[in-house]
């Protein structure tokens, strides 16, 4: 799969409590992965995360593509398409353990506005994911995606009745109604979290990792490290957005000089700590959804 520079990652400014809320579900995620490998979350990475879901969850997954990819109908008899070996084999190559029992193809409309689609029904979930998207990374942010969904959804019987909404605009390609964007932006910042998590964000910024060096550690795309930094500067480091958007740059711009410089002033702000003491994590309450 390319590395595409342009890719562009969703990005919606919220408040620190709705970012809070959001955050400590990842952590709770995130101690639930930490439990199951005893490691510290610090070295929990997406492969911990997606591995802990599909060893410990009731999860169907299949992949789709748009139909016009098999315009000679060469996949019509039950013999296994070249993209559903190729992806399972790219799951195996990759150490996660991930298994598409199926290639589903779809119309263009569907192809080209879905990137992942969980049906949920009581304990079981069918987990849908749009392997026309040709870019690793963005794929793993897909699948962490959708994973946040079912945590979620097997403990709030409203959540799930919210994400079958979603799961029909997605199908006839409507833009989701305004009381559901929430649903969706909670689904980015947990997917975030869990791709590059706090503790292991912070160990790279003592570390003095330049950007480039970030995204090796942990896989993302320019984009989606972008955001996940700009989010960390914002919410966990009480930067004013737009200072946290100027920095944000310096890091991804200036190589070693920009992270020594912000590295420099969360310290100051810290009294010679990387970690605030002073932001505030809520209780998970799940109202926020409703």
């Amino acid at each position: 799969m390319s590395d595409s520079s342009s890719e562009v990652f969703e990005f919606e400014n919220v408040d620190h409590q709705t970012y809070y809320q959001n955050q400590e579900i990842a952590l709770d995620i995130l101690n639930k992965v930490s439990n199951y490998y005893s490691i510290p979350i610090s070295e929990v990475r997406y492969k911990h995360v997606i591995n802990f879901f599909f060893n410990c969850y009731d999860i169907r997954f299949s992949i789709f593509e748009n139909k016009t990819a098999d315009p000679f109908n060469r996949y019509a008899n039950s013999a296994p398409s070249t993209d559903l070996v190729s992806f399972n084999a790219l799951m195996a190559l990759k150490k996660m353990h991930i298994k598409a029992s199926q290639l589903n193809f779809v119309n263009p409309q569907f192809s080209d506005n879905v990137d992942g689609l969980t049906v949920n029904q009581e304990q079981k979930h069918a987990m849908l994911i749009n392997y026309s998207i040709n870019y690793f990374p963005r794929l793993i942010f897909t699948i962490l995606h959708e994973l946040s969904h079912i945590y979620l959804a097997e403990s709030n019987n409203k959540y799930l009745g919210l994400v079958a909404k979603i799961n029909k605009c997605k199908t006839y390609g409507d833009p989701y109604p305004r009381e559901l964007r929430p649903i969706e932006t909670g689904a980015n910042i947990i997917a975030s979290e869990l791709f590059a998590n706090k503790l292991a964000l912070e160990d790279a910024i003592k570390s003095n990792y330049t950007f480039d060096e970030m995204r090796s550690m942990f896989g993302m795309s320019k984009g989606a490290l972008h955001n996940r930094l700009l989010n960390y500067l914002e919410h966990s480091q009480l930067f004013a957005y737009s200072f946290a958007k100027d920095c944000t740059f310096k890091i991804r711009n200036q190589g070693q000089d920009g992270i020594r410089e912000i590295k420099g002033l969360i310290l100051l702000s810290n009294g010679g700590n990387i970690h605030n003491p002073h932001t505030r994590i809520d209780a998970f309450d799940n109202t926020i959804f409703l």
